[in-house]
């Protein structure tokens, strides 16, 4: 089982989670990973993507909101932040008639440690099928390296 792999040492990547995805957040839950998601493209206020200039974004637009270029990779769905390292996040506001008025805050991508390992959520459409989208491409390939480099400095096992 990958959560029994993660905990002994190693990495592993999920992602993008769904609410259909039953099966795995349940599975998630009975291990203390409670996901819960939200919509992640917004209402009539919208869901604004922060993209952090980092390594995980290096040779990509950074440094402030995911404009254009993200578009057909950005989250359908975000998820409240589970007590990691928020890597890519992102933020809306709460102006419903049901509920006070707030800025809400989410996570796009995130690392957590569970065990001796680490955990990555990582809610943007990377993983399917080749979309002929470079961003795509990179994003992932800055995913691996950045799994390769903790592998290296010894924060997981191989």
């Amino acid at each position: 089982m990958v959560l029994e792999e993660v905990s002994a040492g190693r990495s592993a990547v999920i992602g993008p989670l769904r609410p259909q995805d039953e099966a795995a957040l349940d599975l998630l839950a009975l291990h203390g990973i409670a996901i819960k998601l939200h919509f992640g493209i917004g209402n009539w206020m919208g869901c604004y993507h922060w993209i952090p200039a980092s390594p995980l974004f290096s040779g990509l637009p950074c440094g402030g909101l995911a404009g254009e270029a993200y578009v057909n990779v950005r989250p359908r769905y975000v998820m409240s932040e589970l007590g990691g390292e928020v890597l890519a996040g992102s933020f809306s506001n709460s102006q419903t008639r049901l509920e006070a008025p707030a800025i809400l805050w989410y996570s796009d991508i995130e690392r957590i440690t569970v065990g001796k390992g680490y955990l990555v959520f990582c809610q943007y459409l990377i993983f399917d099928a080749p979309m002929a989208d470079p961003l795509a491409d990179r994003l992932l390939a800055n995913l691996i390296s950045m799994l390769q480099a903790s592998l290296r400095e010894g924060e997981i096992h191989g």
